[in-house]
């Protein structure tokens, strides 16, 4: 599901642990279009969550790192190729991969 969570500088996508079982992303998938934007993480969980852009279209090479109640975010780029990037977030609260519905992913259309 596209969900278009608008945040100041571009999109916000939330990180929490609802219970001990896993970490949800929310929204899982996040439309990002052809303006150069900011893709911004917030963690809502107790722990560091560690955020693994996996494209080189929009990544970086390592990955970052954000502390409780605190924000990370990539800049997208205008010129990002057409498609569907999937990303990983790592929640040390509960030591597993958090999920969105299926892998998060940032679409470009």
């Amino acid at each position: 599901m596209v969900h278009p969570n608008k945040y100041q500088t571009g999109q916000l996508i939330r990180v929490f642990c609802p219970t001990s079982n896993g970490c949800i992303v929310d929204p899982g998938s996040v439309q990002v279009g052809t303006a150069a934007i900011d893709v911004e993480w917030r963690n809502e969980t107790q722990d560091e969550i560690e955020v693994f852009v996996l494209s080189r279209h929009l990544g970086r090479p390592k990955p970052i790192t954000i502390n409780p109640s605190d924000t990370g975010r990539i800049k997208v780029h205008p010129k990002v190729p057409t498609g569907r990037f999937t990303y990983a977030i790592y929640c040390h609260q509960t030591n597993s991969f958090a999920v969105g519905g299926s892998e998060p992913e940032m679409i470009v259309p």
